[in-house]
């Protein structure tokens, strides 16, 4: 709970002016509809990207400072909320949010590292401290997985890629590795929603379910793809807590059939575009953050809602820039990003 009445406010109302800020469909689609990069910036130079935009012009088009620059901005946002707060279990998941990112940074580092690919981590890393006190560019170019869980000896990151390191070293593929550090943070995140009270509890485990799920499938969809495995192997590497049982992923994994309240079949996920794929999915997510947004009661879930479609806006801006780099038409684009 809130220790006062002005903590509560002061959150409630810097949430829903941050919610206020998000980019509107109108701004999308004149960002879609864009003649090239600079007629992009000309448009988010009238938002929230205001001065990322100014940073960006100054050094000249280079997409990776820009999405890094956001990725920051967003961060900074995030810990000055954390900041704002002083129940525990606000703190814990609103410190999980942050996280997230970190994680993200260490997929990035992995990645660099196993593809021997030192000469761009300057390039793809943020270059700050994000939660904890890692050294990406040493795991880049570190010698060995062994080495990179010394450099993780103080983190839980270490502890989830121990438990991959056998099949990493069988399958030759980060993929395990990955899948392993999104287990063990969503279990992390489902094991503080359960210190909340009943309101705040459902709410967070609306959304989280749907993430879990999301992933669950994305995970399933590269198994079953790419890689043979035993039914225990997949029973160690789904994740817990969503809308949909690991018992029944299981069976859909097995029998290509997911049914569920989400009714998808594996069958027609396998011959789909993949971008399809991934809106798709996400639209189950975006719905239940609708849900809780059109209530008027300021939960804890109202900040985790922010972060997943702030997180989604970066991600579209990205993608339509990359878009017009490549020479897609609008309505091409429109169908990428789902809009």
């Amino acid at each position: 709970m809130y220790s006062s009445i002005s903590e509560y406010a002061y959150v409630n109302t810097r949430i829903r002016v941050l919610l206020s800020l998000l980019l509107d469909e109108k701004t999308f689609e004149n960002l879609i509809g864009a003649k090239d990069v600079f007629s992009i910036c000309e448009i988010l130079k009238e938002t929230s990207y205001k001065n990322i935009i100014e940073n960006f012009e100054k050094e000249g088009f280079n997409i990776h400072f820009f999405e890094k620059n956001m990725l920051k901005q967003d961060i900074d946002m995030i810990k000055k909320m954390y900041n704002s707060v002083f129940s525990i279990s606000d703190r814990n998941i609103i410190s999980l949010l942050i996280q997230k990112y970190e994680i993200k940074e260490l997929k990035i580092a992995l990645r660099l590292w196993h593809k021997k690919n030192v000469s761009d981590a300057s390039k793809y890393l943020l270059g700050e401290k994000i939660w904890f006190d890692i050294d990406f560019n040493r795991i880049v170019s570190s010698p060995d997985l062994n080495n990179i869980l010394q450099i993780l000896e103080k983190t839980y990151y270490r502890q989830s890629l121990e438990m991959a390191k056998n099949l990493f070293e069988e399958k030759n593929s980060i993929f395990f590795l990955e899948s392993s550090l999104d287990k063990i943070y969503f279990e992390k995140i489902t094991s503080s929603i359960n210190r909340f009270l009943l309101t705040d509890r459902i709410t967070l485990s609306k959304i989280i379910g749907a993430e879990i799920d999301i992933e669950n499938i994305n995970w399933m969809i590269r198994a079953k793809k790419y890689y043979s495995l035993e039914r225990e192997e997949i029973n160690n590497y789904l994740i817990k807590g969503g809308n949909i049982t690991k018992s029944e992923f299981i069976d859909s994994f097995l029998s290509g059939e997911i049914k569920s309240i989400y009714n998808i079949s594996l069958t027609d996920i396998f011959e789909k575009n993949e971008y399809m794929l991934e809106i798709s999915l996400n639209e189950i997510l975006l719905n239940q953050i609708k849900q809780i947004l059109s209530g008027f009661p300021f939960t804890i879930g109202i900040i985790l809602s922010y972060v997943i479609l702030k997180t989604r806006e970066i991600k579209n801006i990205i993608s339509i820039i990359n878009a017009k780099n490549y020479g897609l038409a609008k309505e091409e684009i429109s169908v990428l990003i789902g809009q």
